[in-house]
Formats: C-alpha cells, structure tokens, sequence
C-alpha cells in the first residue's frame, strides 16, 4: 500500500489530477489499462462532478475501490485506504463506515466483459469486530445467449432491515 501511495504522489506532480493519481497508482493490481482510466477520471480533478464538495483523491479512492470482487471485499479496501493515509484504530475505522453506510451497490465485469450489478448489500452495522452486511439481491448466472453474452437476473436473497430512510423519503 506505502508504494501505492508513493506513485501516486509522483503521478500527482507529473500533472494528473487527484483522482487520476489515485487510482491510476492502483492500475495494475485492478488490471485495467491506465490510459483508460486516465481519460475516464480526467473531469473528477475537482472532485464529484467538478462541484468542488468531495476531493478528487477521494473520488478516485471510491473509484479504486469500486473495482473490488464483493461487497464484503470493497469495505477491506476502504478500510486498507483509510489506514494507509491514517493511523488510526480499525475498530474507529470500521466503526464510521457502518454508521455512514447504508446500501451496498457491487457492479463486476463478466466473463463477456459485460458490466453488471451482482450485489446489492445492507451494511447493519458493527458487530463482533466487523462489518455486518446483509445480501439484498444477488446476480445468478443463467448461461449463455448465442452471442455469448452472459445472461442472468438479480434474485432477491433478504429483506431489508432499516426501512425508515425510504419511508421518511415517501417512498414504501
């Protein structure tokens, strides 16, 4: 992770924005190609949007992070992030991100470099020193069509347990 941070720093004076030198440090471990992550994060230099309220480094950390195997995996790699720029207890850091997480979105690349959601996770909260996720819905494999694309559906796998966000949205 040190290293990882070190390049990003030098991608950072060489020019790229934030976000650019955050994530592209990660490139290779991700196994994309850094040109094209270059291009893709060329507008989030000055954050969400360009709108100046989330640092560009901290787009690109939820970018970098974003690339991960499971819901499950993408909160090891905020909390890998956190404690590389931090030094700071993981039960504090596993702490803040249950109570400032909700849901869980996780898109995967497929086997025909198809992208799609494959998991849908509540976070209920910190428990038993970690993280306690609940799988919503879960992307199941049907095969294939004859073009080779893969073909699937999310399937509901559990309820919702904190629905008082929705209904304080109007929505049931």
């Amino acid at each position: 992770m040190k290293a990882n941070k070190e390049t990003a720093v030098e991608k950072f004076k060489k020019g790229y924005n934030c976000c650019q030198a955050v994530i592209c440090a990660y490139c290779e471990e991700l196994g994309v190609k850094e040109e094209d992550v270059f291009r893709l994060t060329e507008g989030f230099g000055l954050g969400m949007g360009g709108l100046r309220d989330t640092c560009g480094a901290v787009t690109g950390m939820f970018l970098t992070i974003s690339l991960a195997n499971s819901a499950g995996d993408m909160l090891s790699r905020l909390e890998n992030m956190i404690l590389m720029g931090m030094e700071i207890p993981l039960t504090a850091i596993r702490q803040q991100i249950a109570s400032g997480l909700d849901i869980i979105v996780h898109l995967g690349r497929l086997r025909d470099k198809s992208r799609k959601v494959l998991e849908i996770a509540e976070v209920l909260g910190y428990e038993n020193d970690r993280i306690a996720l609940r799988t919503l819905f879960q992307f199941v494999e049907r095969g294939e069509d004859i073009e080779g694309r893969v073909m699937g559906e999310l399937q509901k796998k559990g309820e919702l347990s904190y629905v008082e966000k929705l209904q304080a949205a109007g929505l049931r």
